[in-house]
């Protein structure tokens, strides 16, 4: 990494000294990869029209000269290079997959499954080549087939989460509930810690209305990973529709020291007290989400409505004014602040 750095710091330096440096191919790939990887199009133009002069056969460096052209969105410059390459090296897989990828940025996503059948084969790093496929069937909404080589991906990566979300969303698109609830089932037999397949059998157990089984897995989930935050989320808003508001809260609370923004866990404390008639503490934790972020206008909108339904309606109004100036477009706000308005006058 230190020696990466030297090396852009070094092309940098001759760039703005306009004298020329040797440097080699490989070190050259990895200069415009950085610019690439960094959206700095001009500078990686520059080191690669500075290469080619260096090596102008590297078919490493035309493959990123076609890669500059997908940037640019000069798709057929791109192909046509690529062709030109391929007819030096037929086999170049490198050429291949870039070419899939050009053409299913095209939209001709039957010829980059074409392309990338014949080559899966021959190359060692098949995770990629299957998990591309599975993307382009997705593409043509072909979600079964899809599924299939998407789980040929996860064979080679079981812990890719990204394969995982394509999976689930196949199997969403598809409508076929009860497919991936067996997926799920038989994904997290080989891996059990898992908190994303967790997370998703104890949504999938909610919609069954299997509210026991769906927080178990939801614990799992967050077994697996303690600062997996959408399991404490939706483990907590399911204890609340089950009137399990001391769990909820013991659920929050325990999120919050794995969470880094606090203030819309405060606010459910808030609203768990509320819900249990503990006032005092729900109007304190409100306050601490105010606190945490100025910017909290249901939790104002929830202290006046506390002051409002306690007929202390010029105090009700303060905070309610707060939470529209917050959110103007909310209508409750609007009703409930003419509502305290007029009472306010009737009792002045």
């Amino acid at each position: 990494m230190k020696n990466f750095k030297i090396c852009v710091d070094k092309f940098e330096k001759m760039v703005k000294d306009k004298k020329i440096i040797f440097f080699d191919s490989f070190e050259f790939e990895n200069i415009i990869l950085h610019y690439l990887d960094n959206g700095k199009l001009g500078l990686a133009k520059k080191a690669l029209s500075i290469s080619l002069n260096q090596y102008p056969f590297n078919s490493n460096l035309s493959l990123l000269q076609a890669e500059i052209y997908i940037h640019e969105d000069k798709f057929n410059d791109s192909i046509e290079l690529i062709d030109s390459l391929l007819n030096i090296e037929k086999n170049n897989s490198d050429a291949l997959v870039l070419k899939a990828n050009v053409l299913s940025k095209m939209k001709k996503h039957k010829e980059a499954i074409n392309i990338l059948k014949n080559i899966v084969n021959k190359i060692e790093d098949k995770n990629e080549i299957y998990n591309q496929i599975g993307l382009e069937f997705l593409f043509l909404e072909k979600y079964e087939i899809s599924i299939s080589y998407f789980e040929k991906s996860l064979c080679y990566d079981k812990n890719d989460n990204s394969i995982i979300y394509n999976i689930i969303y196949c199997f969403e698109k598809n409508r076929k509930s009860k497919g991936l609830f067996n997926f799920l089932k038989q994904y997290l037999e080989k891996n059990p810690f898992s908190e994303l397949a967790w997370y998703k059998l104890g949504n999938e157990y909610k919609k069954l209305k299997k509210y026991e089984m769906a927080l178990a897995a939801f614990d799992f989930s967050i077994i697996s990973d303690e600062n997996f935050s959408k399991a404490y989320v939706v483990k907590g808003l399911l204890l609340e529709k089950l009137f399990r508001y001391d769990d909820a809260i013991k659920n929050y609370e325990e999120m919050i020291d794995h969470c880094s923004e606090s203030s819309n866990l405060l606010f459910r404390i808030a609203l768990c007290f509320e819900k249990k008639h503990f006032y005092e503490n729900s109007i304190n934790f409100y306050h601490k989400c105010i606190d945490t972020d100025p910017k909290m206008h249901e939790a104002y909108f929830r202290i006046g409505m506390f002051y409002y339904k306690r007929e202390r309606f010029e105090k009700a109004l303060k905070f309610i004014e707060k939470a529209i100036n917050l959110k103007q477009d909310k209508s409750t706000y609007w009703k409930m602040y003419l509502k305290c308005f007029s009472l306010n006058s009737i009792n002045c």
